[in-house]
């Protein structure tokens, strides 16, 4: 169906992975652009993985993958802020990546 290469982020070694990504891949980048948006909406305070599955009602699995292509495509950093998650553990708190300027500012 999909080239493997073509498929969101998934574990490639399990069927069950791979299967999930396949099921998702149609509409993944609405979902990431979803994603983007509530960044976009939160320009200082940014978000925890868990704070953005709640705001958006996605599950882990389909938040993650949708976060991490948008950090490895360069829109998404670590703030280097942590903030609690509701079983206090630490979390990092990801934001908007500054657009890059040519220099002139």
């Amino acid at each position: 169906m999909f080239n493997d290469d073509d498929l969101p982020p998934h574990q490639r070694h399990s069927d069950t992975s791979t299967e999930a990504a396949e099921l998702i891949a149609p509409k993944f980048g609405t979902l990431m652009f979803k994603l983007l948006e509530a960044f976009k909406n939160r320009p200082y305070s940014g978000l925890t993985d868990e704070e953005g599955q709640i705001l958006l009602g996605m599950e882990g699995n389909t938040y993650r993958p949708c976060r991490v292509t948008l950090m490895d495509r360069g829109w998404l950093e670590d703030s280097g802020q942590r903030r609690l998650t509701r079983f206090k553990r630490k979390a990092v708190v990801w934001i908007l990546k500054p657009p890059k300027t040519d220099g002139l500012f």
